[in-house]
């Protein structure tokens, strides 16, 4: 019995096994399809991947192509974007530096508003007293000319041994021919009149020398009254002053006409320079009319080299110098050496000292003399800068105007030699000028 149920136990469990393997040869027969199904999708997988592959290629050539083409072009556009950023933001930082200023400027403008107009007032006032001190000068220089024309013709008498009316009515009819004669040198393009005439240098006496002495105290008095012009002659003492192309020294006569009016009591110790030889003049003007008046004389050649413009002893004087006066004699130096004369004019400016005051006058009438003062402008703010303070009317039509003296002239000089109606005693004499000081 038991033989028999150890038989059938190992018939059930064959059974069974072989119930197993045929599951387990089942599942690999399903297990191998998907196995070869996987095979295939792999293989289309890759067939696929190597046709992407091959378009990847393509593309990527494609790519490197159409970037070779448009590099350049692409660089070129980047170049200017940066370019236009860079002046875009430079332009919002200058807008942005500019509205701060103007902010600024407006709070400043709001806080000074009442003392701006404080000051308007106060310059108002101040342009009222000028106006009125300026005419008030004007009629004591046409004054002043009486006396002074009257010694002049004196003195010019007393040196020529004239006496008699008959002998002066016949010298002022022959002095009248000179002066026409000498105006119209001064009136030619190139002109160098001789100076060492006598007749010359008295027709220079009684028809240029008084109006010509007006300039200087007009401007000296306009000048000091400009708060923001450092004129600041000597108050007391000794006033040195070079004078250059001063013939018989009519602008020493104006600094002495001015120094007497309104700062009395200071010396003057003043240097002539000129190319001229103006000896008998001077000898009229300074035994009668500037008798106390001590000067030295030097040569002086304004187109000159160094030696001929500026000797040793006068560069000296020059460079002590509180007042430099050049006035009526660039006219007369001819555009072909305006070259030098600027040259040596800018020297002058070296050698002044700081406080020192050049004054340059010309007739307006001159055009070739209003570009040269443009020029010497120029040549100023280029070279010195801010170490200088310049002012002055260069256009004709703002020149400064000095009125007629007619009415003090002595009634036979205005018969016998004040004739025509172009004299500088009959119409008005308009000048153009410069003042520089030395800060």
């Amino acid at each position: 019995m038991l033989d028999l149920i150890v038989v059938v136990s190992s018939i059930v469990a064959l059974l069974i096994i072989i119930y197993k393997f045929k599951q387990a040869h089942q599942h690999n027969k399903h297990l191998t399809d998907e196995l070869k199904q996987e095979r295939q999708r792999n293989a289309n997988i890759e067939s696929d991947l190597a046709h992407a592959n091959q378009k990847m290629e393509h593309i990527s050539n494609e790519l490197e192509r159409v970037k070779s083409n448009s590099l350049p072009i692409r660089e070129s556009r980047e170049e200017h974007l940066s370019s236009e950023n860079e002046r875009l933001t430079n332009e919002l930082k200058q807008e942005h530096q500019r509205n701060v200023n103007l902010e600024r400027k407006l709070r400043i403008s709001g806080s000074s508003l009442s003392q701006a107009s404080q000051d308007n007032e106060g310059l108002s006032n101040q342009l009222a007293q000028e106006r009125l001190r300026n005419t008030e000068l004007e009629k004591e220089l046409r004054i002043s000319g009486s006396s002074a024309y009257h010694t002049l013709l004196d003195a010019i008498y007393a040196e020529k041994r004239i006496e008699t009316d008959e002998q002066r009515q016949k010298f002022l009819g022959h002095l009248r021919k000179v002066s026409e004669e000498l105006g119209k040198e001064y009136q030619a393009q190139c002109f160098s009149p001789d100076y060492s005439r006598q007749d010359y240098q008295e027709a220079y006496l009684l028809r240029y020398f008084l109006p010509y002495s007006q300039p200087i105290p007009y401007l000296l008095n306009r000048l000091i009254l400009k708060k923001d012009f450092p004129c600041q002659l000597p108050q007391d003492g000794t006033l040195t002053a070079s004078f250059f192309g001063c013939g018989p020294g009519p602008e020493l006569y104006g600094l002495m006409h001015y120094l007497g009016g309104s700062q009395s009591g200071i010396n003057i110790s003043a240097a002539m320079l000129d190319i001229a030889t103006w000896e008998h003049g001077r000898k009229i003007v300074f035994e009668h009319l500037l008798p106390r008046v001590k000067v030295r004389e030097f040569k002086s050649n304004l187109v000159g080299n160094a030696r001929d413009f500026l000797p040793d002893d006068s560069e000296k004087w020059v460079s002590n110098s509180d007042l430099i006066v050049i006035q009526h004699c660039l006219n007369e130096q001819g555009n072909a050496r305006d070259k030098q004369l600027l040259e040596n004019l800018e020297q002058i400016v070296r050698k002044m000292k700081p406080g020192a005051v050049m004054l340059i006058v010309e007739r307006a009438k001159y055009l070739d003399t209003k570009d040269l003062f443009g020029k010497f402008r120029y040549e100023l703010d280029k070279k010195f800068g801010n170490s200088l303070a310049i002012e002055g009317l260069i256009k004709k039509r703002d020149g400064i105007e000095i009125k007629p003296i007619l009415e003090v002239i002595p009634k036979e000089l205005a018969a016998y030699f004040f004739m025509e109606d172009s004299s500088n005693s009959v119409n008005p004499v308009k000048f153009i000028w410069m003042a520089i000081a030395k800060k």
